[in-house]
């Protein structure tokens, strides 16, 4: 699901398209079950892509954001403002960041699913986020295979 809803919006002209499905392909990735869908995203999104603490400040708002920015377009609101560290983001910056961080999280992922057997892989890198969120010794363990 994510490489197809990446690869749409690879393809596609409109920005707020090309937005909606790498949001939706990113959500793919880093959301499981029902609710809190934005924080999970945003959360386990800046684990992984982050390579310093400061980096992972601004990629959990800007995902944060984007995803509240994308919310607006599919609920019929138009589009909401995009702040991060105090600075407005345009939709072309947001279409760019987003492209740029699907692109490496399905990367990411393509390198960390081959350490899972069996069924429910996502869910079994989900799990090893989210235990990495907490404890720094796990992160470590998580970050040397991808």
């Amino acid at each position: 699901m994510s490489i197809r809803r990446f690869r749409t919006g690879i393809n596609r002209t409109s920005l707020e398209d090309k937005i909606i499905d790498f949001i939706t392909s990113l959500e793919s990735l880093y959301s499981s079950g029902s609710g809190d869908l934005t924080r999970k995203l945003s959360q386990r999104g800046s684990m992984i892509l982050a390579k310093t603490e400061e980096e992972r400040g601004f990629f959990y708002n800007f995902l944060k954001n984007a995803y509240n920015f994308r919310s607006g377009l599919v609920h019929g609101e138009g589009e909401r403002d995009v702040m991060v560290d105090g600075k407005k983001i345009s939709i072309e910056e947001i279409c760019s960041k987003l492209e740029d961080m699907t692109r490496e999280s399905i990367k990411k992922y393509l390198k960390l699913i081959k350490y899972y057997d069996g069924q429910k892989k996502n869910k079994k890198i989900i799990g090893e986020i989210d235990d990495s969120i907490i404890n720094r010794k796990k992160y470590s363990v998580l970050k040397k295979k991808f």
